[in-house]
């Protein structure tokens, strides 16, 4: 087995991102890095990381994003869809335009009305 650790980018389509080390094997699929960040960032779970017991934000859960490298998974009801960096844009930039227009904050409503247009401008590169 070869171990290695990775750089992993947690996205809550509210405005929270955060990049942290994950370590893993080098063999382990999208799906399984994506499901130990979901483990290491949830309360209760008796695996969270120190980055997320620091940053004091709540549990990834439906509709937030975990980026691995260039891929994007999102978090679904049970498991994870891969989906495409514009489509995690088309939900910042939905997100964001709602809360201009003095809407009130609703991840769940902008995932559904996001669009695969704009340009990523809101996550750091790796």
């Amino acid at each position: 087995m070869m171990p290695m650790t990775r750089t992993i980018q947690i996205i809550h389509p509210d405005g929270f991102t955060r990049t942290y080390r994950q370590e893993g094997e080098l063999k382990d699929t999208h799906e399984t890095i994506a499901q130990r960040a979901f483990d290491e960032w949830n309360h209760g779970s008796a695996c969270e990381v120190k980055d997320f017991l620091s940053a004091k934000c709540r549990s990834l859960s439906v509709g937030d994003f975990v980026g691995i490298g260039a891929a994007f998974l999102m978090v679904k009801g049970c498991g994870f869809e891969m989906v495409k960096l514009a489509y995690v844009n088309g939900v910042l930039d939905s997100i964001r335009a709602d809360v201009a227009k003095g809407a009130p904050l609703s991840a769940m409503a902008a995932i559904h009305e996001a669009t695969s247009e704009p340009v990523w401008r809101h996550i750091e590169s790796i």
